[in-house]
């Protein structure tokens, strides 16, 4: 008997975990099977012609929300292609209220609920053998035109989580591909709106094993790998020395992004935090909401002020990108305390503030209550909130239009320095920043439709210089800043100011500096003695400002000084111009660890002999 494992990413850049272990446990069985992954952008029908042609006796779903929806118009088709073939669904979209989701797809033979690593190969010998499964644990089937749901199995003591290595020195790594990895399973939170908050026991995977898997794609030098742990730091002892052994063996070239629980960190864990290299590790950390109403209800009760300065903290040391979650639609949360919320997560300047939305998926507390709060919501995947007692739909839309500028400008990195110069004007408050972005964006119809990069740029600056117009030349050489930090452009959008605020420097005064030896063999000594014109395409510069120079300096992470030759042609034809003015130097180079998001950038103050 053969089986065939489905997994259907979100992306493509994903790998699906669950179906690795379960293939690994059937080989391990002597079960012949087969597992192929596709994502939920392939067309249906191709994902459909390629599982026909395939020969197996049964064929096995991991369903999760991103995917079911793909998955019940696949089973629909191939039943009644294929009427013989076992249909097994299982994952955690199918586990739950799966009475209802067996009627209403009558192409589904047997769903098996919750953990199936373990228990997959042995249903696998029992239909082989053509055994009575009726007793089997966990599982749901048909049987004389009904529907039948057996007990799960009585949950495992054993804090040793055994689970398989799903990937060996012989599988393909490719290059761009997050690699997920799990080390534990179960959460010390209980969370009423996810499903962790139910599994509150908590087992590990032994130290040895998980080392011995992360060492082989360190070697393979993937991209990313990405912890599912629902808490990593639960035991802070064993986050200790996982984090140790990754920064001791950091290839530069690998990240890991780690789900953490914000006010677990104790000082022996932040003093290890202090080594780790930039961009090796990324932090997820949900804080939900500062609503303390709000997270007494939804049983998330943390030290609120440890959380906040262990955020601090991190930020603080540079190194570790910081992703903050914050949940809209929790109960007795309204739109002005989400408000309040947003504030002080934004106050912290994280790399990135992730604003999203209640989903009440099923097995949830919240989504047993649902009607206690008053909950409208989705009916299909990914059933996320509409409304309830504290906040409207005309408000939720609101909050999505606040959550597309968030993105757009912060999230994304574009304009970073520029809104966060705008946050410490006096009196601003970012959340109505944000607010009245998106009233502006959503009433120019034409960059709704189609927008480019530059078109996104050219709203922003409109929309800054109308609202802070007494800083407008900040605004503008921040915008500059940003808009060159990332990659050398030479788009226009900036060209209406160049009258009145000088900006970029010209080729022509570019190829004077370059041809200072002094400044190159100080600021560009990699360059020294090379030819200008085979360099001078890796380098830009922007001139700043002398009053300006307080406003920038934060932003930059390297200052230095130029000592002009008076003899020079670069002294004679732009001192005049340099007079007033720092130049900012780009060094636009490959990054060969592809961790850093933005390139080298240096102030250079001029100094004359």
């Amino acid at each position: 008997m053969k089986i065939l494992l489905i997994g259907i990413n979100a992306k493509f850049i994903h790998t699906n975990l669950a179906i690795r272990y379960l293939a690994k446990n059937l080989t391990q069985e002597s079960i012949e099977n087969e597992f192929i992954e596709y994502t939920i952008n392939q067309h249906m029908e191709d994902i459909l012609q390629e599982i026909y042609l395939k020969s197996c006796d049964v064929i096995g779903f991991s369903c999760y929300i991103w995917n079911i929806e793909l998955i019940k118009k696949i089973v629909s088709s191939l039943k009644k292609l294929k009427p013989d073939l076992m249909i097994l669904l299982g994952g955690p979209e199918v586990s739950h209220e799966p009475y209802q989701f067996m009627v209403e797809n009558e192409g589904v033979d047997l769903i098996l609920m919750g953990d199936g690593e373990d228990r997959l190969p042995k249903l696998i010998h029992t239909i082989s053998n053509y055994d009575d499964y009726s007793e089997f644990p966990g599982l749901v089937f048909r049987a004389k035109g009904d529907i039948f749901i057996n007990e799960m199995p009585c949950e495992n003591k054993d804090k040793l989580l055994k689970l398989p290595d799903p990937y060996t020195i012989e599988d393909e790594f490719h290059p761009e591909k997050i690699y997920y990895y799990e080390t534990s399973r179960g959460c010390p939170y209980q969370c009423s709106f996810c499903l962790s908050g139910s599994q509150n026991k908590l087992c590990y995977l032994p130290m040895h094993q998980l080392k011995k898997l992360l060492l082989l794609l360190i070697s393979k030098k993937v991209k990313q790998v990405k912890l599912v742990d629902r808490t990593f730091n639960s035991d802070s002892r064993r986050a200790y020395e996982i984090f140790d052994f990754l920064i001791r063996n950091d290839n530069g070239y690998t990240n890991f992004h780690f789900e953490i629980g914000g006010e677990l960190i104790n000082d022996e864990l932040m003093s290890v935090l202090q080594m780790v290299s930039p961009g090796l590790f990324q932090f997820e950390i949900g804080v939900q909401s500062t609503n303390e109403e709000t997270l007494r209800e939804i049983n998330r009760n943390p030290r609120q002020e440890k959380l906040m300065n262990n955020i601090r903290k991190l930020i603080e040391l540079k190194t570790i990108h910081i992703h903050v979650d914050l949940i809209a639609g929790l109960p007795y949360e309204s739109y002005f305390q989400f408000r309040d919320s947003f504030n002080s997560i934004f106050d912290l300047k994280a790399d990135m503030l992730q604003l999203g939305f209640l989903k009440l998926i099923k097995g949830s507390e919240i989504k047993r209550r649902h009607q206690e709060y008053g909950y409208i919501f989705m009916e299909h995947p990914p059933y996320e909130v509409l409304s309830n007692h504290w906040i409207s739909y005309s408000e939720i839309i609101r909050l999505k239009n606040i959550e597309k500028m968030l993105n757009l400008f912060w999230n994304s990195g574009s304009m970073r320095y520029t809104l966060e110069f705008i946050s410490l004007q006096p009196t601003v408050n970012m959340f109505h920043i944000f607010d009245d972005m998106s009233h502006v964006w959503y009433q120019n119809k034409d960059i709704m439709s189609n927008y480019k990069h530059d078109d996104t740029i050219n709203f922003l600056e409109s929309f800054l210089m109308n609202r802070f117009s007494e800083l407008q030349k900040e605004i503008y050489h921040l915008m500059h800043l940003d808009y060159y930090k990332k990659s050398k452009r030479h788009k226009a959008w900036y060209e209406q100011g160049e009258e009145q605020y000088p900006v970029m420097l010209s080729k022509e005064n570019t190829h004077l500096i370059l041809h200072d030896e002094a400044f190159v063999r100080n600021h560009l000594p990699k360059f020294f003695k090379e030819p200008v014109k085979k360099f001078i395409s890796k380098v830009q510069i922007m001139l700043i400002p002398s009053d300006l120079e307080s406003v920038m300096i934060p932003f930059i992470k390297n200052l230095g000084y130029w000592d002009i030759n008076k003899n020079g042609s670069a002294y004679h034809q732009l001192n005049e111009l340099l007079e007033n003015h720092s130049i900012l130097l780009f060094q636009y180079e490959k990054n060969q660890t592809k961790r850093m998001s933005e390139y080298d950038m240096k102030l250079i103050k001029k100094m004359i002999d």
